[in-house]
């Protein structure tokens, strides 16, 4: 039980830390008669993966951990099926994030759906 909830803590920082990003920085140089370079910072491309991100609802680590030992969730594992035979919290189900919609059928109706990715 206590590896339970370390496992789901380290997954919960892995998950924040992974879903980062930086704005790229296109660097190149002037076509005219001067050897200066310009640096230019472009405006990143809206992702649309970081504003499903920020809609989708976020619940804690003891509340995770309750409604398992209740029986009431059920963890999705969403990374590839190499990933999860190497290692997986007991019990998750995997559905690869780009699977066919047919995988979906695996999820136990009327249980809270708990998603991990890391």
């Amino acid at each position: 039980m206590k590896n339970l909830l370390i496992l789901l803590a380290l997954l919960s920082l892995a998950v924040i830390a992974g879903c980062q990003s930086a704005a790229p920085i296109a660097i190149s140089k002037d076509n005219g008669n001067s050897s200066a370079k310009k640096i230019a910072v472009t405006t990143p491309t809206p992702d649309p993966h970081e504003e499903a991100m920020e809609k989708t609802p976020r619940i804690t680590l003891d509340d995770a951990k309750k409604a398992y030992d209740a029986k009431e969730a059920v963890f999705i594992d969403s990374r590839s099926q190499s990933a999860f035979d190497a290692e997986h919290v007991a019990g998750a189900i995997n559905i690869p994030m780009l699977a066919p919609e047919a995988e979906y059928s695996k999820i136990p109706k009327g249980k809270k759906i708990i998603i991990y990715c890391s």
